[in-house]
């Protein structure tokens, strides 16, 4: 067993793994950072790549959320290499520049750093027709129209550009049955995971999935208000900046935040990079987004009752904090749409995602898990052993207790959580009826459940993506 660091806390400890801390899989904070760095996932990618901006959408986000998530990402992109990137992320420059920028290694012939044995076992997921060269197990990203699947044997569904969360949603969810895989659940990666974004607590026969005929995706809100920027607010900006607007100057973006970037927020931030921490989670977010064209206002305080809404205001929240406190009061604030997400915590827990929507039939200030806040942990009491170990290390107790206290995470959860989210005014937008509630459990296929908003939902002020053209419109 190692000496753990002393310099260990809740602002410099990797969100992912603690996971490992927690479940016991580690004997101490040190280890399981040390297993974390050990593991590999490979991502073999066809020719088909090219020109593909659905396909490179699903490489660019895989590779986001996976090297948050284990030590290294190795990507075989055979011919398309310097292929230019057309999504709106990183358009314009190479995909091996691309997957660079994001934390992963373009494999290189004769490369021995690509040879060792955690690079030939790692476990393989297959992109735009490309194949794993030994016959390895392996996951398919794969996705038509809404419909979003990691296929275990090898199928592929049409792969088109009519929705461009879909190869999000894709990619999180490979994502996650490898490094499931990697926890050493049986099942992980060697099943079919499907989900439907279109009506996405249906989980039937593809050829019965509604979201293969649901209509491509032509209309976005003009407006979106992110609250909490931390993991799930960078998700929803993830999402939101693949959004093909015709004019992205049109488009606003309210980002509530008060916190600055840590150490540890590189885990599961998928627009952090080392050179943000220290700096204001607002002033990054609006830099992204800046880059592609949408104009941001910076609120560097946290949301509460004087931000009830105005004309002009955005039309569309998307909340992602963990607090109840701030949440209890959504309803109060009289937004259009209010649309909140939320994670489990805990080593199993951290795969549950819940999804609320405001107005619904139940009162934000009414919902039952948000009536008390957690508990903080005060001691280490009933934690894993790796905390105990950590202040036997010499760590400090205070910020051992704080770090427990803390919810363990994966950046592939919360980017599939916000492809959910972000989805409910597109659905809205486009024909079908608003969800009230919505939860799943990643790790669980199927586990979906999901409440209908009654009555018909107010109208969301839109603007037009490519290649549709028009001009501001009121969608109902």
């Amino acid at each position: 067993m190692s000496s753990p660091r002393p310099e260990w806390s809740a602002e410099t400890y990797s969100r992912t793994a603690k996971i490992l801390a927690d479940n016991g899989e580690a004997d101490d904070l040190d280890h399981a950072h040390r297993l974390l760095g050990q593991e590999t996932i490979r991502v073999f990618v066809g020719a088909s790549i090219i020109g593909n901006s659905g396909a490179q959408t699903a490489l660019l986000t895989a590779v986001n959320v996976a090297a948050r998530a284990v030590g290294r990402v190795v990507v075989d992109l055979g011919g398309a290499a310097k292929s230019p990137v057309l999504t709106t992320w990183f358009r314009g420059i190479s995909l091996e520049d691309a997957v660079a920028r994001l934390g992963g290694t373009t494999n290189l012939s004769g490369d021995p750093s690509h040879d060792d044995t955690a690079v030939r076992t790692a476990p393989a997921l297959l992109l735009a027709g490309g194949s794993a060269p030994d016959g390895r197990p392996s996951l398919t990203i794969t996705w038509q129209s809404w419909v979003a699947r990691a296929a275990a044997d090898r199928s592929r569904l049409t792969e088109d550009n009519e929705m461009c969360l879909a190869p999000v949603a894709a990619a999180a969810l490979a994502v996650a049955e490898c490094f499931a895989g990697l926890r050493g659940r049986p099942e992980a990666g060697r099943r079919t995971v499907t989900l439907d974004l279109w009506q996405p607590d249906l989980l039937v026969d593809a050829e019965t999935l509604p979201g293969l005929s649901a209509p491509p995706l032509s209309y976005a809100p003009a407006g979106w208000a992110l609250v909490g920027l931390g993991h799930l607010g960078q998700a929803n900006a993830w999402c939101i900046g693949l959004l093909p607007y015709i004019d992205p100057m049109q488009v606003g973006a309210a980002l509530y935040d008060d916190d600055y970037v840590d150490t540890s927020n590189q885990s599961t931030g998928v627009l952090v990079r080392p050179r943000d921490v220290g700096h204001r989670k607002t002033r990054m977010v609006a830099a992204a987004l800046d880059e592609l064209g949408i104009r941001s206002s910076i609120i560097e305080r946290r949301l509460d009752d004087r931000d009830s809404w105005r004309p002009g205001d955005p039309d569309v929240g998307l909340v992602g904090v963990d607090a109840p406190g701030p949440r209890r009061g959504l309803s109060k604030l009289g937004w259009p749409l209010i649309v909140d997400a939320g994670l489990g915590t805990g080593p199993l827990g951290y795969t549950e995602v819940a999804i609320h929507s405001f107005p619904g039939p139940i009162e934000s200030q009414d919902l039952p898990a948000w009536q008390e806040s957690a508990r903080p942990v005060t001691d280490l009491k009933n934690t894993a052993r790796a905390y105990q170990s950590a202040v036997d290390g010499g760590a400090d107790l205070c910020g051992i207790v704080t770090l427990a206290g803390r919810a363990a995470a994966a950046a592939f959860v919360g980017v599939l959580a916000a492809t959910l989210a972000v989805s409910e005014p597109l659905r809205r937008l486009h024909g079908q009826s608003g969800t009230a509630v919505l939860t799943l459990n990643v790790a669980r296929p199927g586990s979906a459940r999901s409440s209908l908003t009654p009555g018909n939902p107010p109208p969301i002020p839109s603007l037009p993506l490519g290649p549709h053209a028009g001009i501001r419109a009121t969608c109902p």
